[in-house]
């Protein structure tokens, strides 16, 4: 009997191969596949866990680098809650991150470059990422003389301006009237000093010889300058800003104030960028740039001295404060009492050191000129990433 169905079988034989061969191909990719993506999210994950850390790092570096002033840079994982950084390393999502720093600074500008190697949740995916944070410079162009005033200077009040660096006191756009009182005088760098110039090169090491009184105006004094005086207040403040006023505002400002709550608000404020809003009164109160008290016509001891930057954007009265760094006031400044700057004052308008207050009081303005108080002042406002420094290492 012919057996029948043999083809069919056969068929079905050859079928069953192919269609079995074709599941294990597609499993095969599936897994393969699978596989793929899920180095893919593990990578992406680990990616994303190194970009939580910059970010980490670009945040807590943007107040302050050394929070418990060590002079070591912070951690930047604030585990207990006191403020300060105590580990570089965290969970991220269901991944973790590690970060290292670098001091990689230029001259005074504090540059810091922050490394962070993110892990997937297995730890299979690493990817590292890393950005240099800085605090931009503040003042591009820092005054070469304590005193400059845009309009006029009327001291009527006493006041002794120093400038142990060179041989300009003050700038002024328009009058500068020193005459009204015999307790006025200026004092520049002593050309007899064994070590002149060199020691203009050191602030507060060169010896100084009176140069203008109520008698006679020295060579210190550069009066009636036209181009100052027909520049706009704005234009001043570009010039030794290097922004306009809204942007600088936006920008850099690390303490935004109001004259109602600038004395308590301000106090002992150090390495920071200031901008009082209005008219102020700045009273004795008030100590900006330095972290202690200190006598009258005295510097800061270096420890706790940390300069700042002051912008009034408005009228200032200044009735007794001492401030360490760089004082710049839009409107009018008028010393109603003693008054103590080390560093550099610059006025939009006008100054003025009045006989006698409504309070009874003289002013009194002792201003020294300190390149170093300057220059420390630029170490004020926010850390942030530069921009075009940012790598990945894959």
């Amino acid at each position: 009997m012919k057996q029948k169905g043999a083809a069919t079988i056969a068929m079905a034989i050859i079928l069953l191969i192919l269609i079995s061969v074709a599941v294990f191909t597609v499993n095969g990719s599936i897994v393969r596949e699978t596989k793929v993506i899920n180095s893919g999210m593990r990578s992406q994950h680990a990616f994303e866990a190194a970009e939580a850390g910059l970010a980490a790092a670009a945040d807590y570096f943007k107040d302050d680098w050394d929070r418990d002033n060590d002079e070591n840079i912070d951690a930047v994982y604030d585990t207990d809650g006191d403020g300060i950084g105590d580990t570089n390393s965290a969970v991220v999502g269901t991944g973790r991150v590690e970060i290292t720093t670098e001091d990689v600074s230029s001259g005074i500008l504090k540059m810091i470059r922050v490394t962070s190697q993110g892990f997937s949740d297995d730890s299979t995916a690493t990817r590292t990422v890393s950005q240099i944070v800085t605090k931009p410079d503040p003042t591009p162009n820092l005054p070469d003389n304590p005193l400059t005033a845009r309009i006029s200077i009327d001291v009527d009040g006493s006041a002794t301006v120093r400038n142990p660096e060179g041989n300009t006191n003050i700038w002024s756009g328009g009058e500068a009237d020193i005459f009204s009182n015999n307790s006025v005088a200026t004092q520049i760098a002593d050309p007899q000093d064994p070590d002149y110039p060199n020691c203009m090169e050191t602030p507060l090491t060169c010896d100084t010889i009176p140069s203008s009184n109520q008698l006679s105006a020295g060579s210190d004094i550069l009066a009636k300058d036209a181009r100052l005086l027909n520049s706009s207040e704005d234009d001043l403040f570009l010039y030794y800003f290097g922004l306009p006023k809204s942007v600088y505002r936006d920008y850099a400002v690390t303490l935004d104030t109001t004259g109602a709550t600038a004395n308590s608000d301000t106090q002992y404020a150090t390495e920071q960028i200031i901008w009082i809003d209005g008219d102020v009164n700045l009273e004795n109160t008030t100590t900006i740039g330095c972290s202690v008290n200190v006598t009258a016509g005295s510097p800061c001891p270096d420890s706790p001295l940390r300069t700042s930057i002051l912008i009034i954007d408005g009228n200032a009265t200044m009735s007794g404060a001492t401030l360490f760094g760089m004082v710049y006031v839009t409107g009018n400044a008028i010393i109603a009492d003693s008054t103590d700057i080390h560093g550099a004052l610059v006025v939009g308008n006008n100054l003025i050191v009045q006989e006698t207050s409504t309070t009874g009081t003289s002013g009194s303005l002792d201003l020294v000129y300190n390149s170093d108080v300057l220059r420390s002042a630029r170490r004020s406002g926010n850390m942030l990433p530069i921009a075009g420094s940012w790598k990945d290492f894959k």
